[in-house]
């Protein structure tokens, strides 16, 4: 049951992200997907380390930070991390959870080869 529901609620927020893309596209993420989970105030990765995957938030409220300063917050639905995954360069922010979070964790390798095969993603 729990599964499914995540399934779901990350099947939602791709469509909204990439407008309804290619189911084919959709089940190639959903079966790459890693399930994160954050207890409010832990951090997902801090800048300066590898950019080793991207994050869609699939519920809860994570911070960016550049030392004490927020530069933003991000919320269901949104990504983050796939910039340092294009540039190649170390995570440029540290990210920290506001509240307990889920959030689904596409790995290096996964994103990589999702861009290579489909440039619209």
């Amino acid at each position: 049951m729990q599964q499914t529901l995540r399934h779901s609620r990350l099947a939602e927020h791709l469509a909204g992200l990439f407008d309804a893309a290619d189911p084919a596209v959709l089940a190639e993420i959903e079966a790459n997907a890693e399930w994160i989970t954050l207890a409010g105030g832990e951090t997902l990765f801090r800048r300066g380390d590898p950019g080793d995957a991207a994050y869609v938030v699939i519920s809860g409220r994570l911070r960016i930070l550049d030392g004490a300063r927020a530069l933003n917050e991000v919320g269901a639905g949104e990504t983050l991390g796939e910039m340092a995954l294009l540039s190649g360069e170390p995570r440029s922010a540290t990210v920290h959870a506001v509240r307990d979070s889920l959030l689904a964790r596409l790995p290096a390798d996964a994103f990589l080869g999702l861009v290579h095969r489909h440039p619209s993603v």
